[in-house]
């Protein structure tokens, strides 16, 4: 099989091109690139040994605010840690309102964790600004439009502190029987309409035609209890209990990943499959 060749893709495209090929059977070609003319069409061709050649579209979805905290992440000094290793006991959520606050809670994450679980607390709404008894962190997190929260259901492994959209906690669907329908409702946004639209353009008059869309899912693209479900597949894999959802007219393959799940999901054919994440 030949080589990949993965010219003017980004990083996330090269390592969506090679994940899903290396699933296939395939071998990668960037194929909408700066410089190629093709504007407008698939950015990935995936090439089969028996000459069938498939399109890729690789896209991404995020909850309300979560790009942007992304941005101040990555331009943050010595943000490669992300997401935070906690210092306690526990993983804990934290929702900020303003994300101009995120590097000052950077500073400061450690030791309110380290307060709050001293204290015996599993969220900081008992704390109050006017508290002369609190640190320096926990007064701090109790004077700003910041939460912390410690879900009841813990992920198995290690420990993090995880910047989150508001309101994203609850119960974890461990059977994943609401994953279906999360997934139509991703597939039903505006924003993949056009990632969706540029595969039914493509007609390359070959056999056996396959059209492939891989849906990058971010914090808060899918409901809290069907993202921390599939992050609990690291506990071992199960099946999902439900059947997979209608794909997009003209669209063959579903492909996604959720952030920290170990798994890349394959909808096709009328089934789930769950490639273990390289």
């Amino acid at each position: 099989m030949e080589e990949h060749r993965l010219d003017g893709l980004t990083a996330v495209e090269k390592a969506v091109a090679v994940a899903i090929a290396d699933c296939v059977g395939a071998w990668a070609q960037g194929w909408d690139v700066p410089g190629s003319g093709r504007q407008g069409a698939p950015d990935i061709l995936l090439h089969y040994p028996d000459g069938l050649i498939a399109a890729l579209e690789a896209t991404s979805d995020a909850g309300p605010g979560v790009r942007q905290r992304d941005s101040i992440l990555r331009d943050m000094p010595q943000d490669s840690d992300y997401p935070w290793k906690s210092p306690g006991r526990y993983t804990w959520f934290v929702s900020v309102r303003e994300p101009t606050a995120i590097p000052e809670l950077r500073l400061r994450y450690k030791g309110i964790v380290e307060g709050l679980e001293q204290l015996g607390l599993k969220d900081d709404r008992s704390l109050i600004p006017w508290d002369k008894t609190l640190s320096d962190d926990l007064h701090w997190v109790a004077s700003h439009s910041v939460s912390f929260v410690c879900p009841p259901s813990q992920f198995p492994g290690d420990k993090y502190v995880i910047v989150t959209p508001e309101g994203w906690d609850g119960t974890i669907d461990k059977r994943l029987t609401g994953l279906a329908d999360a997934m139509t409702a991703v597939l039903s946004r505006p924003v993949l309409a056009d990632h969706v639209a540029k595969l039914r353009r493509w007609e390359p008059g070959s056999p056996g035609l396959e059209r492939h869309l891989f849906v990058g899912l971010h914090q808060g693209a899918l409901p809290y209890a069907q993202a921390g479900g599939l992050i609990s597949l690291a506990e071992g894999l199960v099946a999902p209990d439900c059947e997979p959802p209608t794909l997009p007219e003209g669209i063959t393959h579903l492909w996604f990943c959720s952030t920290m799940s170990p798994y890349l999901v394959e909808v096709s054919r009328g089934r789930w499959t769950f490639h273990r994440a390289p």
